[in-house]
C-alpha cells in the first residue's frame, strides 16, 4: 500500500468545546514520511507538534498533544477522519489551542478531506501489525487489541451498570469506504 496525502489545502472554522476559543484549522498536503504534524500559527515561531504518542498529554474528555509550550487539544475527530480515510501525511495549521467542535463528530473533517481530494504518494506505507494481544485498563475501563489478518475491526461495549441505561455493543470492520459511511449515520 502506498502513502497518501490530500490533493489541496482545505480549512474549517469554529469554536472549541472546552476552551470556547474560535479557531481556524487548515489541512495542507505534506510530503511522504512526514506524518501528521500540527502547526500552531498563533504562537511565535509557529511551533510544530507531531501527532505521535510521545507528545500525548492527558486531558479530561479529549485528546491533546504538546511539545514545549505549544499544545493542541480536542484533536480526536480530525485524527479519526485522517486515519479512517487512509491519510498518512498532512500538515495541520491551527491558530488556537483547540480544534473546533463543529457538529461534534468526525463528519465535517471527512467532508473537508474528501473535498480536498486524496492523493496517493510514491512511497510505501509502513503498516504496524500486532503479533500478540495488547491491553490497557484503568479503573473500570479497558481496551484490548488482538492481532487479525482481516485488518482493523473494532468491537466496543459500553456498560455503566445502571438500571436506566442498557449495555450497548457495536462491532465495526474499518476500511476507508466503511469509515466514510459510518460518519454519515
Amino acid at each position: 500500500m502506498k502513502q497518501k496525502t490530500i490533493a489541496r489545502s482545505v480549512s474549517l472554522q469554529g469554536v472549541g468545546i472546552h476552551t470556547g476559543v474560535e479557531a481556524t484549522v487548515c489541512l495542507k498536503p505534506a510530503e511522504p514520511d512526514r506524518g501528521i504534524v500540527f502547526v500552531r500559527t498563533d504562537l511565535p515561531g509557529s511551533p510544530k507538534i507531531p501527532a505521535r504518542v510521545e507528545y500525548y498529554v492527558r486531558k479530561l474528555r479529549r485528546s491533546a498533544v504538546q511539545k514545549g509550550d505549544a499544545e493542541v487539544q480536542t484533536i480526536e475527530h480530525c485524527l479519526s477522519a485522517l486515519h479512517g480515510l487512509g491519510i498518512d501525511n498532512v500538515e495541520i495549521e491551527i491558530n488556537g489551542p483547540e480544534f473546533p467542535a463543529l457538529d461534534g463528530s468526525a463528519l465535517p473533517y471527512v467532508q473537508a478531506i474528501k473535498e480536498a481530494g486524496i492523493l496517493e504518494q510514491e512511497k510505501e506505507k509502513e503498516v504496524i501489525r500486532l503479533s500478540t494481544p495488547v491491553s490497557v485498563s484503568e479503573k473500570d475501563a479497558s481496551i484490548v487489541a488482538i492481532p487479525a489478518e482481516s485488518g482493523l475491526t473494532i468491537s466496543y461495549t459500553l456498560n455503566y451498570n445502571v438500571p436506566y441505561l442498557k449495555a450497548q455493543h457495536y462491532t465495526f470492520h474499518m476500511t476507508p469506504d466503511s469509515y466514510e459511511q459510518e460518519t454519515l449515520v
